[in-house]
């Protein structure tokens, strides 16, 4: 397996909500005409069954070729800052990963590869979410959805709307998490692993809608009365009385 076939096996398998079924994919430019768009193939997988966990970034920024790189080159580039990006969300370097995942970004869109210019984007929202920018997230989130738009990826949108519905459902928004749920549900049917993970964070959404149960007061058991207390009599003394005369 060479090293680009690596890279983009690696590259397609991130976060998700659903952890073992990752984005799998291997893309790769035609040799014989490098202007043409990526062919895709499903190869579903993670990085534990191609055994190539990812590797520590080069220390040395990468090269930029510009004129000389040829797209081969300049898809690879693109490849290896998403792989980055992955490496520094793992070890919880959220903004080195974010800068990693927007150089990816910026070449994915400039050679108008949709399915990967996804994939970052979802991972830009993944990144959020762990940092807590609920907002971005869903900006991010919903990007990715709208370039998947153009792609016939239905389970890719089904992943995408269950990482969206997630956030709302931080945000304390259960009803449209649930909402969105649905929707990847039936996106996402066929793929066992993913519709598993969906049913299981829809759950605790629809827990959290029932409505919880009115506290009241103890009531007092009937037929008890509370017995009062015996006043003190007054005791009157023989030097108080007054004679009669």
């Amino acid at each position: 397996m060479n090293g680009f076939l690596k890279a983009s096996l690696v590259c397609l398998s991130l976060p998700m909500v659903v952890a073992t079924a990752a984005i799998g994919a291997l893309v790769s430019l035609p040799p014989e005409d490098p202007t043409t768009q990526a062919v895709t193939t499903i190869q579903p997988t993670t990085l534990t069954t191609i055994g190539q966990p990812l590797t520590v970034p080069a220390s040395a920024p990468k090269p930029k070729l510009e004129i000389q790189q040829t797209h081969q080159e300049r898809f690879n580039e693109g490849l290896s800052y998403v792989q980055d990006g992955e490496w520094f969300a793992q070890k919880g370097q959220l903004t080195e990963s974010r800068t990693q995942y927007k150089k990816a970004l910026e070449i994915m869109r400039d050679m108008d590869q949709k399915q990967l210019e996804s994939v970052v984007l979802n991972g830009l929202g993944q990144n959020y979410k762990d940092a807590k920018n609920y907002a971005l997230a869903i900006n991010y989130y919903e990007e990715a959805l709208s370039v998947n738009e153009t792609l016939n990826r239905p389970t890719d949108r089904g992943r995408m709307l269950a990482n969206l519905a997630e956030v709302y459902s931080l945000q304390k928004n259960h009803k449209q998490s649930l909402t969105l749920y649905r929707q990847a549900l039936d996106l996402a049917e066929g793929d066992v692993d993913t519709v598993a993970s969906i049913r299981q964070q829809m759950t605790h959404v629809e827990l959290a809608l029932q409505p919880k149960p009115k506290q009241t007061q103890p009531k007092q058991p009937q037929g008890t009365t509370i017995a009062k207390q015996p006043q003190p009599q007054k005791v009157q003394t023989r030097s108080s009385q007054r004679s009669i005369g």
